[in-house]
């Protein structure tokens, strides 16, 4: 297992990008449905209520997905600020060896 995490810039905005897509096709491509659905047998009452849930779980989903997008979001805005704390504490040409640069 890894000791260490490493978090990319260019990953994070790509996971945050697709979990505002996926919010945004739960929310609009959902069909409507209809107000009763007949059958010809006595489960139109649980086929109503299953089609409910669907649509529960669908925005449930479309939720998690924009509050995953903003922790994507925090946490490279806090990656950013916690990089400038450490490059303004740091002397000049700390990075540099003697002879490279």
């Amino acid at each position: 297992m890894s000791d260490g995490l490493t978090l990319n810039d260019a990953v994070l905005s790509e996971a945050g990008r697709k979990l505002i897509e996926a919010a945004a096709g739960m929310l609009n491509n959902s069909v409507k449905r209809p107000a009763a659905v007949p059958t010809i047998s006595a489960l139109s009452g649980e086929i109503d209520l299953y089609l409910r849930g669907i649509s529960v779980a669908r925005a449930a989903l479309a939720d998690a997905a924009k509050a995953a997008s903003l922790t994507v979001l925090s946490v490279m805005e806090q990656s950013a600020a916690l990089d400038a704390e450490i490059a303004a504490a740091l002397p000049a040409g700390f990075s540099l060896r003697e002879g490279k640069s």
